[in-house]
């Protein structure tokens, strides 16, 4: 009987222990630092951070996947710090740069229109590099 006793004490000590380990700390704060117009309220709805709420982590992992998918974001950063009132969350974002303007000048309107649809860039789309380089080597090949 006594092992018993000592079996289940054991048990429920475990136990315990994997409850608080389980325990999300709750978020006690919000920072959002955004070089955008980014809208704070929908960017901590998606990545799931309510303050007074626990920190969901699966869900902070698919805000930011979800984020960076919808190509708009450069890059994304979130740190916690423990207060005696809960975490701590500071969040920065850096959107991608966008094209504002395309200007092609010293062609005629016909060379103008030809390398306009090689370019395959447009006002709005967010801004590559890449993508700039590799038409201006198209551009390149068809002249």
């Amino acid at each position: 009987m006594g092992r018993r006793v000592a079996s289940l004490v054991i048990v429920l000590l475990l136990s315990g222990i994997t409850a608080v380990r389980a325990a999300a700390p709750v978020v006690a704060q919000v920072e959002v630092n955004t070089d955008s117009r980014m809208d704070r309220q929908e960017l901590m709805h998606v990545l799931g951070l309510a303050i007074g709420k626990p920190l969901d982590r699966v869900r902070l992992r698919q805000g930011i996947r979800a984020l960076y998918a919808g190509g708009n974001v450069e890059s994304l950063s979130v740190e916690s710090t423990s207060t005696d009132e809960g975490l701590a969350v500071s969040v920065r974002v850096r959107t991608r740069a966008r094209i504002a303007a395309l200007s092609i000048r010293g062609v005629g309107l016909l060379w103008r229109t030809r390398i306009q649809s090689w370019l395959h860039v447009h006002r709005g789309d967010a801004f590559s590099t890449a993508a700039v380089q590799s038409a201006a080597r198209r551009i390149e090949r068809e002249l």
